[in-house]
């Protein structure tokens, strides 16, 4: 099934996020031991963060709201990026710091101007 039919299934409510997030991890118990692509997984958040897009599924039909449009879709992220309560293995990760509170991708960029490593124009050299 593809992402777009999942995210419409759950919309319609044909399945639940739950019922689609447990899938998701009996098919990697069953398939990471040889792919070993998963470094490290939380399914008690999985199944947390399911419950919490079924009971928003809920609520948003009642309303007549619009949902995400890929509410329910379980996603695994790159080991690399920072996310706020899990680990990584990345260089950042590996210090002793702990991991930023919010995940990295959902910080606002700064500006091109304070990101700038020069804001001087440069001289000509007097040789």
């Amino acid at each position: 099934m593809s992402v777009m039919d999942t995210a419409a299934r759950i919309r319609s409510g044909s399945t639940t996020a739950r019922a689609v997030a447990e899938a998701a991890l009996a098919r990697a118990d069953a398939v990471d031991p040889a792919v070993r692509s998963l470094v490290w997984r939380d399914d008690v958040a999985t199944l947390a963060a399911a419950d919490k897009v079924d009971r928003a599924v809920d609520r948003s039909r009642a309303a007549g709201a619009p949902l995400a449009p890929f509410a329910g879709v379980p996603l695994t992220v790159k080991d690399t990026f920072s996310v706020a309560g899990q680990r990584g293995r990345a260089a950042r990760s590996r210090s002793t710091r702990p991991p930023p509170t919010r995940p990295t991708s959902s910080r606002r960029p700064r500006s091109p101007r304070a990101s700038s490593r020069s804001a001087a124009p440069r001289r000509p050299s007097s040789r």
